[in-house]
């Protein structure tokens, strides 16, 4: 109870001035509001039985699918017997619902208005929905669920099944196969239809976050798009799915997580989603409400979550990655608006829209519905985005994966096709799976940022060509706006705190400055001031470790952002910044109260930053030589202190002398030396959400204040960059 007073006092002193006592009121507003479940009037589902749909997307030329042929086939394979990846690069039995636990078919079938779907639903493997396969636990149906506070139980795992991000695979598939075209789309109808009859509107653990019922709603617009191209659609399947579609803008408009000061991704998410479903659910009277204040709040939304350098103001990169496809996803939908729907944006009567949060002014609405495309969003929004395209571009290492600052969760807001990725066999022992499962001979790969830069390719005049190969680029008709240039040699990211080296193969990011900007929670930042992730050529040497999993372990949660997890100096006894894990909310709180860093040094070949804590400083300088870096740190402060250098799990070490070790890559063979002994030690990583990998960490102690090491390339070793899912 001790600890909880003193995180709740944390927390109230973290929070700007002007946003403690509006967050207060609003709290007890909302406990008021969500105590309620939502309730589907008669007459609005009158009204959705006649909504006419609009797909919203483009089905991407066969040149572009074709190479990812083989692996999703593989993926079908399994997915018949009910296998899939879920986190885990192994197949995972997915959890199936008992026959006597069933519903009524006949009455089901019924009331879907075709009988015939008796027989459809009977031959499905029912999938269920509410339960954490890897603990165990499953939630039951209610009006409302809560998933926190659980130990052990983690509501992610169904959660990512509830996405239904598998369903476009289904209908690339049927493009790729027609002659197995009947069997996809009978797999679609199978789900979709045993997802809507388990998971009413309201109840359950697959509607216990709005976020989770966005992402979910925008695969179902995917999806059903993509699968419109191959007229297969019965009447009342059709009704049915627009009408559930219908069912999820509502429950957004009522349950939208809007936030004085503390909003993130979640809000964003909600926005794009009722922007999207409103876009796609012409002649339903609210999606005109919901397409006027969708458009409205992204446009607000942008400015506020991502800062003037291009970063997101959470802290993290993948994060970053989650919310810019979301941003990028709902900007192409609004420039497809047609002349009509821009007019309903215009015409929409205030009473059908019913939230917390206020619809747009009527002449803002007057004057979407008379500019020219491309004047729908003001110009501070479009030079904000393309900030945000460039910040991605530039921290993509040559590998197409990105640093991972802060958390990643593998959260992906479109996911067209996964990045199946053939699975080394070296490093096969290297992971941690349950058990009785081995490893697959592919694994969905959750750091590639290729796919995101494919979608921004939408909305570039010129981008790289690798960009414009991506399935991603063709989902939207192209709107030439932005105006991407290549990455320098150097780029510095003030605002988020994150400064990139490119040289002579080398890739080098350093994790520096960005707490005035963060997010007051810095849930999703880690104690990761002055890190540093190194990448030669293709091949990975210094990798931040990762996030690993959420609250169901709170011990495995504060371990993979604790300073110790980082390449950084590890002072004993003290953290960078301060953090609780008596709650599932405390997991999501970084106090930074008293700390400060910031970059005084970013040149060509030389970068200094200092991190200032209460009771210690640390001074980074890193020298670029033409075949490596020299590294110098000095400490002051009381406590012990040592350097941790965590290494990829495929580089391989030899040591060769207390003060020398060996790294081997594919991509060559480094030299790490330092003026103290060096340990190695076993260590893990993890490259996604529930991802465990062994590997080991090197650590040096910092002895008379100062430690001095280096990273010196003896060999290099040319190999093709590799393309994945290709």
């Amino acid at each position: 109870m001790h600890e909880q007073w003193r995180f709740r006092w944390e927390q109230w002193r973290a929070l700007p001035p002007g946003v403690r006592w509006r967050k207060l009121r609003q709290a007890m507003r909302r406990a008021l509001i969500r105590a309620r479940p939502v309730r589907i009037v008669p007459e609005s589902l009158a009204l959705m039985n006649v909504a006419q749909r609009r797909p919203l997307f483009l089905l991407p030329p066969e040149q572009y699918i074709a190479p990812f042929r083989e692996r999703l086939q593989l993926w079908w394979q399994h997915w018949q017997h009910r296998e899939s990846f879920l986190f885990l690069p192994c197949w995972i039995r997915l959890p199936m619902v008992q026959r006597d636990l069933r519903p009524n078919l006949h009455q089901l079938a019924a009331a879907l208005g075709d009988s015939g779907y008796a027989q459809l639903l009977t031959d499905c493997q029912w999938l269920d929905w509410q339960k954490d396969v890897f603990s165990g636990y499953r939630w039951e149906k209610g009006d409302y669920v809560s998933w926190r506070n659980l130990p052990g139980a983690d509501p992610k795992v169904p959660w990512e099944l509830g996405r239904l991000q598998f369903l476009p695979i289904l209908a690339i598939l049927a493009h790729l196969e027609p002659a197995k075209v009947q069997q996809f789309w009978e797999q679609f109808r199978c789900v979709v239809l045993d997802f809507f009859l388990q998971n009413p509107v309201g109840q359950g653990i697959q509607w216990a976050s709005p976020l989770e019922v966005a992402v979910r709603s925008f695969s179902l617009l995917l999806a059903a798009g993509l699968f419109h191209h191959q007229q297969l659609w019965e009447e009342s399947l059709e009704r049915l799915l627009w009408r559930r579609i219908a069912e999820h803008g509502l429950f957004l408009m009522h349950r939208l997580e809007w936030n004085a000061g503390l909003r993130g991704n979640h809000y964003l998410g909600d926005v794009v989603a009722l922007l999207s479903i409103g876009a796609a659910l012409g002649g339903y009277p609210v999606a005109a409400a919901w397409l006027a204040f969708g458009i409205s709040e992204l446009a607000s939304e942008v400015l506020y979550q991502f800062l003037p350098d291009g970063g997101n103001w959470e802290g993290s990169t993948y994060y970053h990655r989650f919310a810019l496809e979301m941003v990028l996803a709902g900007t192409a939908v609004a420039l497809g608006l047609s002349p009509e729907q821009r007019h309903t944006v215009a015409t929409v009567p205030r009473h059908l829209w019913r939230s917390e949060r206020p619809l747009p002014p009527g002449r803002w609405r007057e004057q979407v519905a008379s500019v020219g495309t491309e004047s729908m969003f003001p110009a501070a929004y479009w030079e904000r985005l393309q900030a945000a395209v460039q910040f991605a571009a530039a921290i993509t290492k040559p590998n197409g994966y990105a640093p991972q600052i802060g958390d990643h969760d593998s959260g992906r807001w479109l996911k067209l096709i996964p990045r199946f990725v053939p699975l080394a066999s070296a490093q096969s022992h290297t992971y941690e799976l349950p058990e009785g499962e081995s490893i697959a001979e592919i694994g969905e790969e959750h750091r590639d940022f290729r796919p995101t830069l494919g979608l921004a390719a939408t909305l570039c005049c010129r981008c790289p060509e690798e960009w414009e190969q991506q399935p991603e680029a063709f989902l939207f008709p192209r709107y030439p706006i932005l105006e991407i240039r290549e990455p320098a040699a150097v780029e510095w990211f003030p605002d988020f705190g994150l400064v990139v080296y490119r040289w002579n193969g080398f890739f080098l990011a350093v994790r520096c400055g960005g707490l005035e900007r963060l997010h007051p929670s810095g849930g999703h930042a880690h104690c990761d001031q002055l890190s540093l992730e190194l990448c030669l050529g293709t091949s990975d040497v210094f990798v931040d470790p990762g996030t690993y999993c959420y609250t169901a372990s709170p011990e495995w949660r504060n371990r993979f952002r604790a300073t110790a997890a980082h390449n950084t100096l590890v002072v004993s006894g003290e953290e960078q910044f301060r953090f609780f894990e008596h709650s599932s909310e405390a997991l999501f709180w970084l106090f930074r109260r008293g700390v400060q860093a910031r970059a005084l040094i970013v040149q060509e070949r030389e970068f200094v930053g200092e991190f200032l804590h209460p009771r210690y400083r640390h001074r980074r300088h890193l020298y670029l030589l033409p075949d490596g870096v020299e590294g110098r740190d000095i400490y002051e402060g009381p406590a012990p202190a040592v350097c941790s250098f965590n290494l990829a799990p495929e580089v391989r070490i030899g040591v060769c002398s207390t003060t020398e070790v060996l790294c081997h890559t594919e991509a060559g063979t480094l030299r790490f030396c330092g003026s103290a002994p060096i340990e190695c030690i076993p260590s893990f990583f993890s490259s996604g959400y529930y991802v465990r990998q062994r590997t080991h960490c090197i650590r040096l102690p910092v002895t008379n204040g100062e430690l001095r090491w280096r990273i010196q390339l003896l060999e290099k070793i040319t190999v093709p960059c590799p393309r994945p899912g290709r």
